[in-house]
């Protein structure tokens, strides 16, 4: 029990300290000599930098914003598999991506001001379920396409997570209801996260002045 329960903290304190790595941040400051902070829409995520550094730093830092997602729950998975049942182990994953994107959003490292959790969670829905991220992949490109704003189409996919996480567990996966009702649960606690982080977003779309790529 006592093994158990270290492990568990251990693996949500990593997540939280992983997602708390701005790569935005380490970037553009330390091989563009730029605040990302400092600059354009004063965001610490991917969108910023392309906007306002470029198309390469910006692919940097969604990749290390991606795979800090992934490591997180990985690296849970790697320490937890042998002290918690398979069931618990499946939706334990979301409270770990949970904690990262936390980190994200409130990073200890950058004065808790950071990103704002959507490539986090792609990484995240990498390891924990390869179909649920193609599809919600999908319906943010595709809402980007047609509006050419970012930050809708991570709003857009963020409030659709626990409707695909409910149907792909429930009937693709036939995890019981107990199951799937937790990881819905989960989930829409990761998607009230995102569209919180997105509020100011939010507010220049309904008065139409968001930025467009």
């Amino acid at each position: 029990m006592i093994l158990k329960i270290i492990l568990i903290l251990i693996s949500l304190l990593f997540a939280y300290l992983l997602g708390s790595i701005n790569f935005a941040i380490l970037i553009t400051k330390n091989f563009f000599n730029k605040n990302i902070k400092e600059i354009g829409s004063k965001n610490g995520g991917s969108t910023n930098v392309f906007l306002n550094v470029g198309k390469i730093p910006a692919l940097l830092t969604l990749i290390g914003d991606s795979l800090k997602g992934f490591l997180a729950v990985a690296i849970a998975q790697l320490l937890c598999f042998k002290v918690l049942e398979f069931k618990t182990l499946l939706w334990f994953k979301y409270v770990v991506l949970i904690f990262a994107v936390i980190g994200h959003i409130f990073p200890i490292f950058h004065k808790f001001k950071g990103g704002k959790g959507i490539a986090v969670t792609a990484g995240g829905m990498i390891f924990i379920d390869i179909k649920i991220f193609v599809t919600l992949l999908t319906i943010f490109i595709l809402i980007l396409k047609f509006s050419k704003m970012v930050s809708l189409s991570s709003v857009t996919t963020a409030f659709f997570l626990p409707i695909v996480a409910f149907i792909f567990n429930y009937f693709d996966n036939n995890f019981s209801t107990s199951i799937t009702s937790i990881v819905t649960i989960l989930s829409t606690i990761i998607s009230i996260i995102i569209i919180f982080a997105h509020k100011e977003n939010i507010k220049r779309i309904i008065e139409k002045r968001e930025t467009k790529i």
